[in-house]
């Protein structure tokens, strides 16, 4: 099989209109999800500018219980429920 014929049956997978609809659908999830993240990286950024704004002695109580790992935690389960609802987006096209 020459490298012509394999190219010729991708592209004719890629523009069937199974193939139209797959790359629809991860354009659509890779758009949504950059757009949500960004948010919430902006989001996250505003927190860390406020935490910073908090008395030492504030800060020092809030240490002592951990609040920034159990912030950390919340923080990434968001980042990963929101990846996944992209990924589910993006394939539920399909």
């Amino acid at each position: 099989m020459s490298l012509k014929a394999i190219l010729v049956s991708v592209a004719d997978a890629t523009l069937s209109k199974t193939g139209k609809t797959l790359l629809k659908g991860l354009g659509l999830g890779i758009f949504s999800s950059a757009i949500v993240l960004t948010l919430f990286n902006q989001l996250i950024s505003h927190a860390q500018r406020e935490w910073g704004k908090l008395s030492a002695d504030a800060l020092q109580i809030l240490a002592l219980a951990n609040m920034d790992y159990g912030l950390s935690i919340i923080v990434g389960a968001c980042v990963l429920k929101i990846t996944l609802m992209m990924n589910k987006i993006s394939f539920g096209k399909v």
